[in-house]
């Protein structure tokens, strides 16, 4: 099972903290929204306060990390049926399968990423390219705000007009 990112956060600050009692689970916390660092040595802040029901812990602390760069996934350019790209779950299930290629820890929440659709007509080969842009949001505890993947993706054609090429075109010409 991949992690989530306050999984990943909590396995951070565990490390930093082998000393205490109890390593602190994410069942015990709860995360603020993360905001850039400027001038630091690390990249970003963030509060992480214990639970009320946290048996070990109390409190809140702020923690200080660096988030990595957005753009784990990149542009992909696919040839796919344009209705397998239109809900939002669908399109996290996507960006989850190719994060997973690079990244094979990593789990996207459902508020990590905002999805952005946009058809246009590409006159020249008379279809609809899909362009789906997906953007990391601020409140992401382990990538920085920005864009994540950019999906382009081409309708899959089915032409069942014979080609000419195909064909004999070896005739036995006129005859008078």
């Amino acid at each position: 099972m991949a992690a989530t990112n306050q999984m990943m956060l909590v396995a951070l600050y565990n490390a930093a903290n082998t000393e205490l009692p109890h390593q602190i689970t994410d069942k015990e916390v709860s995360f603020g929204l993360p905001t850039a660092l400027e001038g630091e040595s690390k990249n970003t802040k963030v509060t992480m306060t214990a639970l009320p029901g946290s048996e070990n812990f109390k409190g809140a602390i702020e923690l200080h990390y660096d988030r990595l760069e957005p753009g784990v996934v990149g542009r992909i350019e696919l040839t796919d049926d344009l209705s397998r790209w239109v809900q939002e779950n669908e399109l996290r299930a996507w960006l989850q399968y190719y994060i997973n290629k690079v990244k094979p820890d990593d789990a996207i929440a459902p508020g990590d990423v905002v999805y952005n659709t946009e058809d246009q007509k590409d006159e020249h080969e008379n279809v609809t390219l899909r362009t789906v842009t997906c953007t990391v949001t601020e409140k992401n505890l382990r990538y920085k705000p920005g864009v994540m993947a950019t999906f382009v993706i081409t309708p899959k054609v089915v032409d069942n007009r014979i080609d000419l090429a195909t064909t004999n075109g070896e005739l036995d010409g006129f005859t008078s």
